[in-house]
């Protein structure tokens, strides 16, 4: 992809979030993790959070408009490490990649609590029942069962 812009160091490098998902999703062990590529895409869909993903979709909109086919296999290939061929799975690189998108966008993400939020939660719920706890009234102990009164034959025999 020779034709993209040179960046500053302050600005986000081109197809950052893109270049960053194809190099860790499809890394050169990504068949033993995974059942196939799409079962992949849509575990990173499902952990991504939403500014990623959105990320991750603009680019891939971005660069198969703006880039051709012969491009794009260097692009997912060598600047972004991608061990991924398309091509025998039936695909162009930018089919590919647009399915890829596809599959993201159509892949609900995993609600996720934040750490701190589930502690504070766990807190204001302890502090509710204590709460609850010390307002009840609290309950009488039964009272003891008053001893049956003796047998006089019983006592009788006794003597």
């Amino acid at each position: 992809m020779e034709n993209l812009p040179a960046t500053s160091s302050m600005k986000k490098s081109p197809f950052a979030d893109l270049k960053q998902f194809l190099g860790t999703v499809f890394h050169s062990d990504w068949t033993i993790e995974h059942e196939s590529y799409e079962h992949a895409i849509r575990k990173f869909a499902r952990r991504a959070d939403e500014k990623t993903r959105k990320g991750v979709l603009s680019d891939i909109q971005r660069l198969t408009t703006e880039h051709r086919d012969e491009d794009l296999e260097n692009f997912v290939c060598e600047d972004c490490k991608g061990d991924i061929f398309p091509p025998a799975l039936g695909f162009t690189y930018s089919n590919w990649i647009k399915h890829a998108g596809e599959i993201i966008s159509s892949t609900p993400m995993t609600r996720r609590v934040d750490p701190e939020k589930k502690a504070a939660n766990k807190v204001a719920a302890d502090a509710k029942r204590a709460a609850k706890k010390s307002a009840a009234p609290e309950k009488k102990a039964a009272p003891a069962k008053k001893a049956a009164p003796a047998n006089k034959a019983v006592l009788a025999r006794k003597k």
